[in-house]
């Protein structure tokens, strides 16, 4: 219920007017405004934003989750570095995300990506990398061993016991941090506030700001925004639940 109720308060107030908000916080709308869902679809820049969000989330969801799978598959097989290379991967999990900022702010000019979505798309595919790749090898731990070794008894090469049988067994796993990549790209607002200032490289919680002027704030118009901005993470939670559930389980049981 306490996650619930900020949702919920959220979408209640996207339909109040600003007046409301303050004088009714908690109660239902008067009256159903149906004009700040208009003010948001205005919102300048608006589309732009929304396609660089789904550009950047998608993106950066392929890479992470490819990338991990091969370097899980990599640390399946026993050799003298593997734990050390494990722990060297995850321990980006324990650095504070505040500490890569001008790292990566001074990465981006170097490599030329400053104020473009590319520059975002390599901060997060970095960042979400260790826990993708630690909840990916929980879960490939679980595959049994006998599995790879009748496919190299039967002729299968590395790689394609990994494209063959290991991907397709750990499809469960991906999907796990598939939705876990998705999400945070897109409600990301730090590194996008730094590395992005041109409408044509903002993402959605940067233009969510914009209905903050000097003296007034449209919160009315922003609430309404961000339940537009809540319907496709909600979305592809719903639709990948049962395999995310499944993920997670499968590599806290193995553990």
């Amino acid at each position: 219920m306490s996650t619930l109720m900020p949702l919920i308060w959220v979408i209640l107030s996207s339909f109040k007017t600003n007046q409301e908000i303050f004088t009714s916080t908690f109660s239902l709308p008067r009256e159903w405004q149906i004009q700040n869902y208009i003010n948001a679809i205005r919102l300048d820049g608006l589309f732009e934003a929304f396609r660089n969000t789904i550009a950047v989330s998608v993106i950066c969801t392929f890479i992470t989750t490819l990338v991990a799978s091969m370097a899980s598959y990599a640390l399946m097989q026993k050799f003298k570095l593997t734990k050390k290379i494990y722990y060297f991967l995850i321990a980006g999990i324990y650095v504070p995300i505040n500490a890569f900022m001008v790292p990566y702010f001074i990465l981006s000019i170097v490599t030329k990506t400053y104020n473009t979505i590319w520059a975002l798309i390599m901060v997060y595919s970095a960042i979400n990398l260790p826990m993708a790749v630690l909840i990916l090898k929980a879960y490939m731990d679980t595959i049994p061993k006998e599995i790879c070794e009748s496919a190299v008894v039967d002729g299968c090469s590395f790689s394609k016991t990994f494209f063959k049988i290991i991907l397709p067994l750990s499809l469960p796993g991906m999907s796990t941090i598939g939705v876990f990549q998705f999400i945070m790209p897109w409600n990301e607002f730090l590194f996008a506030t730094i590395l992005t200032q041109d409408k044509a490289s903002r993402t959605l919680q940067v233009s969510i700001r914009f209905f903050m002027g000097t003296f007034v704030v449209d919160y009315a118009s922003m609430f309404a925004t961000m339940v537009v901005c809540l319907v496709p993470t909600i979305f592809a939670y719903i639709l990948f639940q049962e395999q995310v559930i499944s993920g997670l389980t499968s590599g806290a049981l193995k553990a």
